[in-house]
């Protein structure tokens, strides 16, 4: 159940990546919502999920919604 308007998606990371951390998964995920939307006009949360349903693969889970001006 999530309020609506709010969206869920799951970042997936299909190569390791050493250098990954918190701030650049955020950058990740502004610079695709920025893309999708066409807009700063959003806000979303991320986090990682402690028991992954595919360990192997890297992933978070994001929700976003636009704002509503």
């Amino acid at each position: 159940d999530l309020p609506m308007n709010t969206n869920h998606y799951i970042l997936w990371y299909s190569h390791p990546d050493l250098t990954r951390n918190d701030k650049k998964i955020s950058k990740d995920i502004y610079d695709l919502l920025f893309e999708l939307v066409k807009s700063k006009n959003f806000e979303f949360v991320w986090y990682e999920n402690p028991k992954m349903s595919v360990p192997e693969v890297f992933h978070v889970q994001v929700f976003w919604h636009l704002f509503n001006y």
